[in-house]
């Protein structure tokens, strides 16, 4: 499975625009290390992707809104969305948007 597109920023590292096969092979590679959503959420982490030019972190969602267990891109804002498919899919996502875990906070140690 190949990536689809990468960047070279201005610091040299390579980052790569989150699709979702970008996604199926992150997966792939760190399945097993507790590196993805299902091996975390016993932890109290919830999937969320990481606006790195704005700093916000977008919970990930379902299409109609609900929370997903896992990284789900198509219940992203649309500031944040590159391109869809005509029934709503998400194809590419704008670069600077990556794979983020939120801890879940309970009321009291807010």
């Amino acid at each position: 499975m190949s990536v689809e597109t990468t960047i070279t920023t201005p610091d040299s590292s390579v980052r790569t625009q989150l699709t979702p096969s970008a996604l199926q092979q992150e997966n792939d590679t760190f399945r097993g290390s507790g590196g993805i959503s299902a091996e975390n959420q016993v932890l109290g982490f919830k999937p969320a992707f990481y606006d790195m030019e704005t700093g916000i972190t977008h919970t990930s969602k379902f299409a109609n809104g609900l929370e997903a267990p896992m990284h789900v891109l198509d219940g992203l804002p649309n500031e944040v969305v590159e391109s869809r498919l005509e029934n709503g899919k998400v194809t590419a996502v704008k670069l600077g948007i990556s794979i983020h875990g939120n801890k879940l906070r309970w009321p009291q140690h807010s």
